[in-house]
């Protein structure tokens, strides 16, 4: 469930479609380069950081805005 808040407030951010085009061409890159659909789905920024933190109930509280990029 924190897992989905953190794209929540990520989609948020980036005003939702910019959200989902971020996430669209990065997910295409990624799989052009690890040849992996799963590969590529696990390493998008936007996932990074929703696994990466996840189990941290409080990270939104202190989650700086675009902290994503720091996942590139």
């Amino acid at each position: 469930m924190n897992h989905e808040k953190i794209h929540i407030r990520q989609q948020i951010e980036m005003l939702f479609v910019f959200f989902y085009l971020w996430y669209v061409i990065e997910f295409f890159i990624r799989w052009i380069l690890l040849f992996d659909a799963k590969k590529a789905y696990r390493a998008i920024s936007f996932e990074k950081e929703a696994y990466t933190f996840e189990n941290e109930f409080d990270y939104l509280n202190k989650k700086k805005i675009f902290s994503f990029i720091k996942f590139l």
